[in-house]
């Protein structure tokens, strides 16, 4: 997150993930967080907000992708791999 401007509806929603995973306490440390990836714009967000916080908060957990192959959307799943890989994203 250091480095990165966040604007808009981005900025709001990270915001709103964050007051959501301190509200309910929907992290704690070694918790697994398995994110389905279609390639779409929703679920690289989703991946996206949570390496964002990954970084800014003092909880340790790990995210695990895993791609979802939809017949109906073409996508190029070396790329999609590249996306995700250097977050360390399992």
């Amino acid at each position: 997150m250091r480095g990165i401007s966040l604007k808009g509806q981005i900025r709001d929603v990270y915001k709103q993930m964050g007051k959501a995973i301190a509200d309910y306490g929907m992290l704690a440390d070694g918790d697994k967080i398995f994110i389905g990836v279609s390639g779409g714009v929703d679920s690289l967000v989703l991946s996206n907000l949570f390496q964002m916080r990954q970084t800014r908060i003092p909880i340790k957990f790990d995210i695990i992708a895993c791609f979802i192959d939809t017949n109906f959307i073409k996508i190029k799943k070396r790329e999609l791999a590249g996306y995700v890989k250097p977050y360390n994203v399992e």
